[in-house]
């Protein structure tokens, strides 16, 4: 039920026939969605997924470690050429 959300976005994002380069970044002390089965989930969904897991980090990445997280979206964003 907590991805219901997401597996209506990704669905849309598929339907549309989008192939966007993708970074995932999710926090290993996530209480609410368990890491290894987003990362299945992402990868099965999206196919080639940049996925990466901050070990201090629970379910808000950005906020509890906005600098790493900073980083990962800006290296991310070089290597895609945004």
């Amino acid at each position: 039920m907590a991805m219901a959300w997401y597996h209506s976005l990704t669905d849309s994002i598929l339907a549309a026939g989008a192939k966007l380069p993708i970074c995932v970044i999710h926090g290993a002390k996530d209480k609410h969605l368990d890491v290894h089965k987003v990362e299945k989930f992402a990868k099965e969904k999206f196919g080639r997924v940049e996925f990466h897991v901050l070990n201090q980090a629970g379910h808000m990445p950005f906020y509890e470690c906005p600098e790493k997280t900073n980083q990962l979206i800006l290296g991310f964003m070089r290597r895609i050429g945004a």
